[in-house]
């Protein structure tokens, strides 16, 4: 009732304007819900809920999404952006939380628990719902660093990136996502830490020609076959910075499209077309990310896909032809 009351504005203008970019919300359901606790037909409705203990999480999920459903319905009637469903799924608690998730929402923050069970993992990388990872969050709290599923979700093609979660109780500076990308860099060897030690590197050479070139009249000239890449020769330079922070930036990438950011900025980050898949939807002046690795991410879906269907559609036959020939052998004792 409040989303529609601030959907229908009367009063309090500054709830009206803040609800005017809603994507940017999330919404947290309660996590520790019993672990045997699952719908069932028994189960009242939400208006005629009089138990003592809490509903199973699909039903949670099952009430906000259709009551969402409505409100955005009302509100892009109005011009107003639609709120986005995405919830906290596979931290904690039993898998039926991420099987509602994968039935009713856009995308699941954490979703480590997609690590203890490999067709529901494999059901997400087909639909490519986005996974918003915290690892420091689950260090403090759930799941040791090193044992946490990110870096095998992002080698299977899984669609992650890294968010923060509680960032005043967990991280140390301001800025906490920057954290988060710093310590997956080093903790799990991702292509793009490099950079930094490429310039740290570039710096330290350019101070000491310099320092030879004073001191000892030394051109610079002469230490060219000793030197780093030459800063005259920039597209050797960024090419190489480029392929070097492919995965940070696929991240970051992921990041931005998982986001509730307005399509304009989406386009402005990431692609004019940002929601095509492959490298169709891919600017590589813009995220950095290698059309070549965006080809390979969508050839490899889109085989996964393709033997699924084919797989389903050779159960179809198989199930006909069966029941063909019972109908023919039924006919016959007819006869």
């Amino acid at each position: 009732m409040h989303g529609v009351e601030k959907t229908l504005p009367k009063t309090k203008q500054k709830l009206t304007l803040f609800f005017l970019f809603p994507p940017c919300l999330s919404f947290p359901l309660f996590l520790h819900t019993h672990k045997k606790r699952r719908p069932a037909k028994h189960m009242p409705s939400a208006d005629e809920w009089d138990l003592k203990h809490n509903p199973a999480y699909a039903f949670y999920a099952y009430y906000v999404a259709a009551n969402l459903f409505s409100l955005n319905k009302l509100r892009e009637s109005r011009g107003l952006a639609p709120f986005s469903f995405r919830p906290h799924a596979g931290e904690a608690g039993d898998a039926d939380h991420l099987v509602a998730a994968l039935l009713l929402c856009e995308n699941v923050a954490h979703g480590i628990g997609l690590r203890k069970s490999l067709p529901l993992q494999y059901l997400f990388y087909l639909s490519q719902i986005g996974l918003c990872m915290s690892p420091l969050s689950n260090n403090s709290l759930f799941l040791d660093y090193h044992r946490n599923p990110f870096p095998s979700f992002f080698a299977r093609g899984l669609s992650v990136s890294l968010s923060t979660d509680d960032p005043l109780q967990i991280h140390l500076t301001k800025e906490p996502l920057v954290e988060e990308y710093a310590v997956a860099a080093k903790v799990w060897k991702l292509s793009g830490e490099e950079t930094f030690f490429f310039f740290r590197f570039w710096l330290w050479w350019s101070f000491f020609r310099g320092f030879l070139f004073f001191f000892f009249f030394l051109p610079p000239s002469k230490l060219t076959r000793f030197s780093p890449p030459s800063p005259q020769n920039k597209k050797t330079e960024n090419t190489e910075i480029k392929k070097t922070a492919a995965d940070l930036c696929e991240i970051a990438r992921n990041g931005v499209l998982h986001s509730g950011f307005p399509h304009e900025v989406k386009q402005h980050w990431v692609a004019p077309r940002y929601w095509l898949p492959g490298p169709e939807g891919n600017d590589i002046q813009k995220t950095n990310v290698p059309n070549l690795r965006m080809r390979f991410r969508w050839d490899c879906l889109s085989e996964e896909r393709e033997l699924v269907k084919e797989g389903a559609g050779s159960s179809r036959r198989r199930k006909a032809a069966r029941e063909a020939r019972a109908a023919a052998a039924a006919a016959a004792a007819w006869r």
